[in-house]
């Protein structure tokens, strides 16, 4: 089994809705590789949430994509194209007037620290462990 598959949608929805009670996943091979390259994983939160995790390796003009909504509002980033739609914005899609700065890799951080505390959470040695416990659930059958 090929982990890394989807490791960055996984971590996202860690890091915003916490560790799922479980995962449901779909793993396919279309290129007749002998590792997947197509995957989809359903979390599934105490709470009721749902977080959708969907990757692959085969589309090659693929943008970035990201959506989150809820009660009190939708966002969608689409590449570099971000708009959002709220009751603040009488329900009409927006786009944001500015973005905050792009921050450094988490790898450039994690080097640049000079002590474990330097290091955000969402980065830190525990991060990584929750990302495996996520990836290891949508492994098991």
């Amino acid at each position: 089994a090929m982990i890394d598959l989807g490791a960055h949608p996984m971590y996202l929805l860690t890091d915003l809705l916490g560790l799922p009670k479980c995962v449901h996943s779909a793993f396919t091979s279309v290129t007749g590789r002998a590792v997947e390259d197509n995957a989809v994983s359903l979390l599934e939160y105490e709470d009721g949430a749902i977080g959708v995790s969907e990757t692959g390796f085969v589309s090659t003009n693929y943008p970035y994509f990201f959506e989150i909504g809820g009660d009190k509002g939708t966002l969608i980033v689409r590449g570099s194209d971000v708009s959002y739609c709220c009751p603040e914005t009488d329900n009409q899609w927006k786009s944001p007037e500015t973005l905050p700065a792009k921050k450094p890799l988490p790898i450039v951080i994690w080097a640049n620290a000079n002590q474990p505390s330097d290091i955000p959470e969402n980065i830190s040695i525990d991060a990584a462990v929750r990302l495996t416990r996520v990836m290891e659930m949508a492994y098991k059958k």
